[in-house]
């Protein structure tokens, strides 16, 4: 399960990391790695489906079920995601706010919209990246 697990992860960090790494501006990365994350769990269903599975479900050696571990700060897409906010400010392409604030409200729109299709039937997942991109892009200007 572990195995599966650390594949599915990084199955997801590939994908984003190659699309943002095409892109030269802080705020174009950052559209594409919202972009790129939404695409992926639109388009991966049954994996994060799986994935979920095996975090709520499956337990590591020691017997701790996956939910209750600690999520690892220096996670790949949190890193690059904070990267990313971070030189922004610093090129002054974004304005001050905090990076690590910023970057979970980022983080969990993008795996909330696993629900859209259950529980929004009226946004779909390309008008709710549209949507997205646009409210973030005005909290980090």
């Amino acid at each position: 399960m572990r195995n599966t697990l650390m594949y599915l992860v990084q199955q997801e960090r590939s994908f984003i990391k190659e699309k943002v790494e095409q892109t030269q501006t802080y705020m174009g990365k950052l559209m594409v790695f919202i972009e790129a994350g939404l695409a992926y769990q639109g388009t991966n269903r049954a994996n994060n489906i799986a994935l979920l599975e095996i975090v709520f479900n499956g337990r590591t050696p020691d017997n701790i079920p996956y939910y209750l571990v600690e999520v690892d700060e220096e996670d790949e897409l949190n890193v690059l995601l904070k990267d990313i906010l971070s030189k922004g400010q610093e090129s002054k392409e974004f304005s001050d706010f905090d990076p690590n604030v910023i970057a979970v409200v980022i983080r969990g729109a993008i795996s909330g919209s696993m629900s859209l299709p259950q529980y929004e039937n009226k946004l779909d997942l390309e008008e709710y990246s549209e949507k997205l991109v646009k409210s973030i892009i005005k909290m980090v200007q």
